[in-house]
């Protein structure tokens, strides 16, 4: 029985031998299938923008399409400003943190570009830190460095699940304090769950606090970790936001791809707010005549301007007006 148990085992251990190097054979064959494949694909998408580059085109959509940091490095050299891109979609792309340069290139040599979506390429803060640099470092960036007009028109970014931090939080918030034109910046793509894991990091919405801080409803959003989940009464969070804390009952939170603190991200909704009102009053100056078609101040219109009347000077020519009529 002994000589029977020990030739069984033999047999079972060489067949085991066997299934493991073949499965090492199958996933080494995988693995470089999988690698012509992407090469394969990133020589197609090189191609076809060396195609579009002699062509004007709105949007250059990329995405998806196994690039890195290398790849993007000859698209840079390809793309121009005779191409007209408006809108740059780089997202779920293996990219890293060394392709920021890349994509600041792209922007400095395609100026006409208005929209970069960045989101899913593993960027980081480092990533994220290093574009906010290389943008901030170009000569003629933004509306307050000079009068004549910028040469990077950037006003969307987004930055979904690029494992965002406060340290990439507070270059955005520089980016933005610079670049006039820059409106949005997305950095959560809010998904509401209604049974989370306990113990996750998630956006709680409730209607307790109100003020400019505030959603137009009066709602905010804080930070919070789910502590347990009750069928009647909902998911009991617990905010992490501030010295005390405090528990809150939720029918929906909002999942997060990015670790940013309420405070800064509260702070970053402020400067953009800024840029849109600062946004809009140049473009109705625009309307009005008041800059040129270079973005320069056409001091003839502005002098010619209508000064407005305030209040008091209204009230004033009203009554004057009314005691002319009567004598």
């Amino acid at each position: 029985q002994e000589g029977i148990f020990h030739t069984y085992m033999r047999q079972r251990r060489a067949r085991f031998r066997w299934w493991w190097l073949s499965m090492m054979a199958k996933s080494r064959l995988i693995l470089v299938a999988r690698r012509k494949f992407c090469t394969q694909r990133q020589l197609l998408v090189i191609d076809k923008v060396r195609r579009l580059s002699y062509v004007r085109i709105r949007k250059l959509d990329l995405r998806k399409q196994y690039l890195t940091s290398n790849e993007l490095a000859v698209i840079s050299s390809i793309v121009t400003k005779s191409m007209g891109i408006t809108h740059l979609d780089l997202s779920r792309n293996a990219l890293g943190p060394n392709a920021s340069r890349h994509i600041a290139s792209i922007l400095r040599s395609c100026p006409s570009i208005t929209s970069l979506d960045i989101s899913w390429c593993d960027l980081g803060d480092k990533g994220v830190s290093s574009l906010c640099e290389s943008l901030l470092g170009m000569e003629g960036s933004g509306w307050g460095g000079g009068e004549r007009k910028d040469e990077i028109n950037i006003r969307t970014i987004k930055l979904i699940g690029n494992r965002l931090s406060d340290v990439g939080a507070l270059s955005l918030i520089t980016l933005a304090k610079k670049f006039k034109d820059l409106c949005r910046i997305e950095i959560e793509e809010l998904r509401l769950l209604r049974r989370p894991k306990i113990g996750a990091i998630v956006y709680v919405r409730h209607q307790r606090h109100s003020g400019h801080e505030s959603g137009v409803d009066g709602s905010r959003w804080e930070d919070g970790k789910v502590v347990s989940f009750d069928e009647s009464k909902g998911i009991l969070v617990e905010t992490t936001e501030g010295a005390t804390k405090r528990r809150v009952w939720a029918q929906e939170v909002s999942i997060r791809y990015n670790y940013v603190s309420a405070r800064l991200m509260r702070k970053l909704v402020k400067a953009l707010r800024i840029n849109v009102a600062a946004t809009n009053e140049r473009q109705q100056q625009q309307e009005e005549g008041i800059y040129d078609d270079e973005g320069k101040i056409d001091r003839k219109q502005y002098s010619m301007r209508p000064t407005p009347i305030s209040k008091a000077e209204e009230n004033r020519t009203d009554e004057e007006d009314s005691l002319r009529f009567i004598a």
